[in-house]
């Protein structure tokens, strides 16, 4: 099949395409505004560094696809189906100036405590032992926020 793809239609395959993240004209002058409007905060208020956090957070899809597909060799533009339907959960990880590391946080989509994994899941002991605290959200006008 792969051979006929190839040599009776000309086709090979080929990475998905998407148009790029373009950065604003004075990036630049906007990152050192907002550093120095938090080195004016953390001095005038005196900030202590255990409270000064950076976080970041990425999604962790549970069957990742290569985004591929097959279409006419040479083709700029190949649309792939099912690519914006995933299954996938946030993480979210934070450490605060003073090198504390804060414990990761796994965001799941869930309205009910029905969403969480039941007691009686292999392992969830283990879960609570750890000290995982496991909550449902609640859906509100502006977005998700915790009950």
């Amino acid at each position: 099949m792969r051979k006929r793809l190839h040599d009776v239609l000309h086709w090979s395959p080929r990475k998905g395409t998407q148009a790029a993240q373009k950065k604003p004209m004075n990036w630049e002058e906007q990152c050192e505004q907002s550093f120095l409007r938090k080195a004016w905060v953390i001095k005038d208020e005196d900030i202590p560094a255990a409270l000064l956090m950076n976080s970041d957070q990425t999604q962790v899809v549970y069957v990742p696809g290569d985004k591929m597909s097959w279409a006419e060799m040479g083709s700029k533009q190949v649309a792939v189906l099912g690519i914006k339907e995933k299954h996938a959960f946030t993480v979210l990880i934070s450490i605060a100036s003073d090198g504390t590391v804060l414990p990761m946080q796994a965001i799941y989509t869930g309205k009910t405590s029905r969403s969480q994994p039941a007691a009686t899941s292999p392992h969830y002991a283990d879960l609570i032992v750890a000290g995982f605290l496991l909550q449902e959200s609640e859906q509100q006008h502006t977005g998700q926020i915790l009950k």
